[in-house]
């Protein structure tokens, strides 16, 4: 990933923080990424609360965690795993500070211990430069910070008087897009150029590193006056962070050829234009008769009684009040019993395991593949003992396994089941075959199976 942890940090498990850029002008971004140094696999996601950072905009650009791979910190070997990766676009000058952010880390040592760390790293201080007041254009606004292109796109370049066309301006590139504006549009004396709604914007994410996307701008422009008419070139200015300059985009001018026409000008749209009077009544031309229908039956009341209606309203609520009694009767019995309960719960544990399992697989992955097999029968020997097989030691589970009647040949396949995964896990080049991967899911189920039809007795934890 092209980062270098500290190899003062190298004795113990840590978190560190990197940042792209350690000065920036307003609206520059930076883009921070959070790292975790351990000695043994991350067994949970890590949990986390965003760090306090006043005075910035941001934006996560990574999905979830990932293992990057084995890397030197100091004199120790240790795997690297990026956490987190967001975006900042500072809205002040200043130094500028991105909070501690502390991060709680969960690792197993071996299949039935774990352990928990809470880890912090180190505030981030950011120099923001404020933008450069020389060569500053007149139609700047302070958001527009970033690399763009600026185009216009037209629906027609012929047209008629009082006839409405699509006008859009599309500002396409990398920075803030959702805070980017455009400058004032010319002022036309042979046409009326109205907002079409808000900007539509499109935001796009390319490589977990930078934001990109478009912002189009849409106008309906209405032609008033016949004639060839010429729609100037319009600028958009923005600051290029990376070349310390600002730049004007322009499109190209567009000449209309506007022809008469004999429809009148709506006053709804403007009441300044040349050709609208008081008189003018252009909704008159398309106003119907009224549609009239003819209603058969001499009382409302007997065409209610008599129609579907009046029983659905009739029979909905008692109706409605009974499954709800007989709903509440099936949940007052499936909350006394416990038992089923924890097998429902089991249950659904499994196949959600199972679905991270296939999931794994797919990918090739066979440090999780393994880790969540070996999970799932321990959850299924836990159920059975009647007590969290996760801490217990191989001769712990052995005799807990005994007191619940379980045969000593189903105990043995247990141990060898678990111990293989463990070292499956912690040796992932001996397992990646998916040849054996898939053998190891059809133990895995075969044992479930085994252990389900166990006559065990629940012990008391």
């Amino acid at each position: 990933e092209g980062q270098n942890p500290d190899p003062k940090y190298g004795k113990d498990i840590f978190a560190q923080a990197f940042i792209d850029r350690k000065q920036a002008y307003v609206g520059q971004p930076v883009v921070v990424t959070w790292y975790a140094y351990t000695f043994s696999r991350l067994s949970e996601t890590p949990v986390s609360q965003l760090p306090d950072a006043p005075g910035f905009f941001n934006k996560t650009l990574l999905d979830k965690a990932r293992f990057i791979g084995r890397v030197n910190v100091g004199s120790a070997v240790m795997l690297q795993y990026l956490l987190y990766r967001r975006v900042y676009w500072p809205q002040r000058n200043g130094e500028l500070v991105i909070g501690a952010r502390s991060i709680q880390l969960s690792t197993r040592d071996s299949i039935f211990s774990g352990k928990q760390y809470v880890r912090s790293t180190a505030p981030i201080k950011i120099k923001v430069l404020p933008l450069p007041t020389k060569g500053r254009p007149k139609d700047f606004f302070d958001d527009n910070v970033g690399r763009f292109s600026f185009k216009s796109d037209l629906s027609a370049t012929s047209l008629k008087t009082n006839e409405a066309i699509d006008v859009t301006f599309t500002i396409k590139g990398e920075g803030l897009i959702s805070a980017v504006k455009m400058g004032k549009l010319p002022a036309l004396d042979w046409a009326r150029l109205e907002p079409n709604g808000m900007p539509v914007v499109k935001e796009r994410i390319s490589g977990q590193k930078r934001v990109s996307g478009e912002s189009q701008n849409r106008y309906i422009l209405i032609p008033l006056k016949p004639g060839k008419h010429t729609f100037p070139a319009v600028e958009f200015a923005y600051f290029d962070p990376q070349s310390a300059k600002y730049r004007v985009a322009r499109t190209k001018a567009v000449t209309f050829s506007v022809a008469p026409s004999g429809k009148a000008y709506n006053p709804m749209i403007s009441a300044s234009g040349p050709t609208a009077t008081a008189k003018d009544n252009v909704l008159a031309p398309k106003i119907k008769p009224l549609h009239v229908q003819t209603i058969r039956g001499s009382s409302l009341r007997a065409s209610f009684t008599g129609g579907a209606l009046f029983w659905i309203l009739l029979l909905v609520p008692p109706l409605g009040w009974a499954l709800l009694g007989i709903g509440l009767l099936f949940h007052r019995r499936r909350r006394g019993d416990v038992a089923g309960k924890k097998r429902r719960e089991l249950r659904y544990r499994r196949r959600e395991s199972f679905k991270k399992a296939h999931q794994y697989l797919k990918s090739s992955s066979s440090p999780d593949y393994y880790g969540e097999l070996s999970k799932i029968i321990t959850d299924a020997v836990s159920h059975r003992i009647g007590r969290s097989a996760h801490g217990l030691t191989t001769e712990e589970l052995a005799e807990a396994l005994r007191r619940s009647q379980a045969s000593q040949d189903c105990i043995d396949l247990v141990l060898e089941t678990l111990e293989s995964f463990d070292f499956a896990r912690y040796a992932p080049a001996a397992s990646s075959d998916t040849r054996a991967m898939e053998t190891a899911l059809s133990s895995t189920k075969s044992l479930l199976s085994r252990i389900d039809r166990l006559e065990l007795m629940e012990v008391q934890s």
